[in-house]
């Protein structure tokens, strides 16, 4: 069954690591605008990781709860 990860998970998953980022910038760099880029990259990694692995995700009919994939 293919599970439903509603937008709104994505985007405060990747709000967390952009803030777990800044502050690990902000202790490195001490420069905004570098701080801001790396919280830009961060977002945008972060944001279209997860929702690539979204929609990538496969239904696979033939698994029954509680067996394993591999026999």
């Amino acid at each position: 069954m293919k599970s439903k990860t509603p937008f709104k998970n994505v985007f405060v998953i990747s709000v967390v690591a952009t803030l777990f980022v800044a502050v690990i910038a902000w202790g490195g760099f001490h420069d905004v605008l570098r701080v801001e880029i790396a919280c830009a990259i961060t977002f945008v990694v972060v944001f279209v990781s997860i929702y690539l692995l979204k929609v990538v995700q496969k239904d696979d009919p033939d698994v029954k709860p509680g067996q394993p994939r591999l026999k």
